[in-house]
């Protein structure tokens, strides 16, 4: 359940470059990266620090997901779930029109808020119904 993750540490997706979205923009990522890959070769990032970096998802879990159109994290998201799916891994993604990094949280009664949770919820029952073993 990657939700709007940072994933790829290049910061190259279209929806990164010049994002100023409120919440969570590209200015933010570059802070975040930085921070967290503190004192890593840039040169060797590892996979499991930018999963995007990952060249085989064929022994992934199921994923869900989602994000707004304009979070910087929209466009690494998409590529990410899209090369889950094409490696045969369930996949539950969507993307909310209108919606920025975190929407949900910030407008729990808003219409695209409840649409997200919803979906979250609705994936959830799915994964336990899906990929759960029976508990005694």
């Amino acid at each position: 359940m990657p939700l709007y993750a940072m994933l790829d540490s290049t910061l190259n997706t279209e929806s990164m470059k010049d994002n100023n979205a409120p919440v969570w923009n590209e200015k933010l990522s570059v802070l975040a990266w930085n921070l967290y890959l503190k004192g890593s070769d840039k040169n060797h990032i590892s996979k499991y620090a930018s999963p995007a970096l990952e060249k085989d998802c064929s022994s992934l879990p199921p994923a869900f997901n989602f994000t707004g159109e304009f979070d910087p994290f929209k466009d690494e998201n998409l590529a990410y779930m899209k090369r889950l799916k094409s490696a045969g891994i369930p996949v539950r993604f969507k993307i909310f029109k209108g919606g920025c990094h975190g929407f949900e949280m910030f407008t729990t009664k808003g219409e695209i808020a409840k649409q997200a949770i919803k979906f979250t919820f609705d994936s959830f029952a799915y994964g336990i119904d899906n990929y759960f073993n029976p508990q005694n």
